[in-house]
């Protein structure tokens, strides 16, 4: 049962109470991730907090507002960028249009589609080729992290 004294967009590590650790500790210290990021959402208070939580893990952000924004973001940094973050719902096209023309530049780019519908049963949903996991909003720094770990393989 969901903590009712916890936000579900909480920035802040949970910690273990078995080990008294947070999920994101290791022996060495915090897992930091050196990743770069697109992060393309509408919403700017999603958009900054969704940022933070990527920074938090070590990723490099960058963030557009619309899908034409994120695509010149990407033709721009194309070789540099490691995954992108689409809502899929933008202003001024959709996230699976937008994805499409990231992967005509570059097919690998992986993509997680952040949504706060019931995406995961329309049948875009099933297009492995576009999105390489979906990230149904709202969600926990936790399933962040363990959803950009199974796309990057940190």
């Amino acid at each position: 049962m969901p903590d009712p004294n916890r936000t579900p967009w909480q920035i802040s590590d949970t910690i273990n109470a078995n080990t008294g650790q947070s999920p994101f500790a290791t022996q060495s210290g915090p897992v930091k991730w050196n990743r770069t990021v697109i992060l393309v959402d509408d919403d700017e208070l999603i958009r900054e907090i969704l940022a933070l939580m990527l920074e938090r893990l070590g990723c490099k952000v960058f963030a557009a507002q619309n899908g034409q924004q994120a695509i010149g973001l990407f033709n721009l940094m194309k070789n540099d960028i490691d995954f992108v973050v689409m809502d899929f719902d933008l202003p001024d096209m959709t996230g699976q249009s937008a994805c499409m023309q990231m992967k005509a530049i570059r097919p690998a780019i992986k993509v997680i589609l952040s949504t706060g519908d019931q995406f995961q049963f329309r049948p875009e949903a099933q297009n492995k080729e576009l999105f390489d996991e979906i990230l149904e909003k709202p969600f926990s720094l936790t399933r962040l992290r363990t959803v950009v770990q199974s796309i990057t393989a940190c």
